[in-house]
């Protein structure tokens, strides 16, 4: 019989050069303030929000693990997603969330959390898009 030690620590994600250019191709704030801390072998390559939706990308080779939301009380629920490519969108954004893959667990921590979002100017998901109304007002 054995035991198993766990240091853990927190660390800063290295911005994305693909996201980088996502977002100056819309007029979209991206926020890649997010540390992790736990077992690195469940990392996303790159995790980010947009105010609105919160991302977590992946090489489409590796496991991805499942993703839960810290709540207010520090429970963790699962959150409503979908998958684009290999991106991971959580549709919505949480001061937290717990990564897990068997016993693999990783926390990650949003440093710039706004419960408040962002205001989605353009009234449209799709980047590069504007909706216009009849009477002619954008939004």
């Amino acid at each position: 019989m054995g035991f198993r030690a766990y240091v853990g620590f927190w660390f800063h994600c290295s911005p994305n050069p693909a996201i980088e250019q996502a977002g100056a191709d819309t007029s979209e704030r991206r926020n890649d303030d997010y540390d992790m801390k736990g077992d690195v072998a469940i990392a996303p390559t790159a995790v980010w929000d947009d105010g609105r939706f919160t991302y977590f990308q992946y090489d489409t080779s590796r496991r991805v693990p499942e993703i839960y939301e810290i709540q207010a009380d520090g429970t963790e629920a699962a959150p409503k997603r979908h998958v684009d490519g290999d991106t991971i969108v959580i549709e919505g954004m949480a001061t937290g969330f717990v990564l897990r893959l068997g016993k693999t667990v990783m926390a990650v921590r949003n440093n710039a959390y706004s419960p408040d979002g962002s205001f989605n100017r353009t009234g449209t998901t799709v980047p590069g898009w504007v909706r216009i109304t009849k009477d002619g007002n954008h939004g």
